[in-house]
């Protein structure tokens, strides 16, 4: 699910959840392509093919089998977001949006036509853009 919040603490977990992963992309970090994609394969331990550009990025998002079966929650803070690929064309950030917004999506869907979700069928993948 995607959320807008005014404030990092206005975001709450899970924390009914066996495990949750907490990724905070500061749009101030993220300044293009190259170091985003380094930034979540590692945060979301991406496996080896991981080809760095959109495509890899969506298919990650959806399939997430290397993920440990116990990680029941996917949490993604984008922090200053209007300095989020800030080197790259606006087209890129428009992009990053529909990759991170289809993924939650899917995740919160009942369409499954590949059985991603076997493996992780209780994920919740959430998006929060905060305000700051």
């Amino acid at each position: 699910m995607i959320h807008k919040v005014a404030d990092i603490r206005d975001i709450t977990l899970e924390t009914n959840k066996k495990r949750n992963i907490i990724i905070d992309v500061d749009g101030n970090k993220m300044v293009n392509k190259e170091v985003f994609f380094s930034f979540i394969s590692k945060e979301l331990n991406f496996p080896d093919y991981f080809g760095k550009n959109w495509d890899a990025l969506d298919e990650c998002l959806h399939d997430l089998e290397w993920l440990d079966i116990s990680v029941n929650q996917i949490l993604i803070i984008v922090r200053n977001s209007d300095n989020i690929l800030a080197e790259e064309k606006i087209s890129e950030k428009e992009i990053l949006t529909s990759c991170l917004n289809d993924a939650s999506d899917f995740w919160d869907g009942l369409n499954d036509e590949f059985g991603y979700k076997n493996l992780h069928p209780n994920l919740v993948f959430n998006v929060y853009y905060v305000e700051e």
